[in-house]
Order: structure tokens, then C-alpha cells, then sequence
């Protein structure tokens, strides 16, 4: 499923710092994007029915607002399309898997959701890039009881069995 990144900015904002700052924000935009193609998760341009706004910064948790919309006194810098299996994956990210974790904790409240294995497994996998390792193992293996067919089931043990193995002989 396809999520747009857009890169927004205050109006104003580029009068205010330097050429070399200019520069450095830039190269940091396309390091971004190079991450994101080199992962796979980096998409052609598609067309986006609805969506969400994830605000960052000012030292606060991340804030999830209503719809793709930049405000009036915002610019868009640029953008990302980016390829996605959830909402939490995309927000995770931009701001970080703690940012997915707290959509996903939305989500596990949703009770048409309670049965549908990929809840489990998307919050595994942000589990385990935060390093909380024995929960995330947890989620794969509860993800890999709802798998409705084998292949997925052995993948989800396997993502488990790997997080075991990893937490009783980690590398160094």
C-alpha cells in the first residue's frame, strides 16, 4: 500500500539559514531516499485516497493529524512515496518505530482487527527494531498462530525463532 512522505517546511524558513545549511538539509533529503530505495521501500508516483499527518519536532511525542493536508503557513519541500505494507510501518519510518507502536496501539483496539495476523506481526517487527526483542518474538509467534496459510506461518516462526536465537547468542 502506497504512503505519501511529504517534506514540509515553514514558510520563510530558507531565507533564514545559510547556503552550506541549504546544502546540508538537502543531502540529508537525498540520503533519505537512498535508504529508502536501497530497503525496496521507495515507490513510482501513484494516487492516494486518504491519509494522515504525522507532526515531529518541538521535542514532543509524535502527533497524528487528520488528513495529507500542509498547513497555509507550511511549504512542501519535496516528497516521498513511499511502499508500505501499513500506515504504522510508514509513520514508523519518519519518526521512528515508537511512532508506528503508538498507531498500532490504536489499531489492536479496533475488534474487526483482533484476528487478522499482520496487527501482530507489523508491531514484531517495530518491536524489534526498538530491541525489545522477547516482546517482539512474543507478536511474531501470536501473528504466526492467526497465519491462515503455511507459508506465512513459517515465516512468522522463523522471524521468532531468529529473535530467540539472537537474544541467547547476540553478536560481539
Amino acid at each position: 500500500m502506497p504512503h505519501r512522505l511529504l517534506i514540509l517546511e515553514p514558510t520563510g524558513q530558507r531565507s533564514t539559514r545559510t547556503e552550506a545549511q541549504g546544502r546540508e538539509l538537502y543531502a540529508r533529503m537525498q540520503r533519505f531516499g537512498e535508504d529508502l530505495q536501497a530497503r525496496g521501500k521507495l515507490q513510482a508516483l501513484a494516487s492516494q485516497s486518504q491519509g494522515v499527518r504525522v507532526r515531529t519536532g518541538g521535542g514532543g511525542k509524535p502527533q497524528v493529524l487528520d488528513g495529507p493536508f500542509a498547513e497555509a503557513r507550511e511549504m512542501v519541500g519535496g516528497f516521498f512515496l513511499l511502499r508500505c505494507e501499513s500506515m504504522a510501518e510508514a509513520m514508523a519510518m519518519h519518526a521512528g518505530p515508537a511512532a508506528g507502536l503508538l498507531l498500532m496501539a490504536a489499531l489492536q483496539k479496533d475488534k474487526s482487527l483482533c484476528q487478522y495476523h499482520w496487527l501482530p506481526s507489523v508491531r514484531g517487527d517495530l518491536l524489534a527494531r526498538l530491541g525489545r526483542d522477547a516482546e517482539a518474538r512474543a507478536e511474531f509467534e501470536r501473528a504466526a498462530r492467526l497465519a491462515g496459510n503455511a507459508r506465512e506461518k513459517a515465516f512468522l516462526q522463523e522471524r521468532a525463532r531468529l529473535l530467540a536465537s539472537f537474544s541467547e547468542n547476540p553478536p560481539g
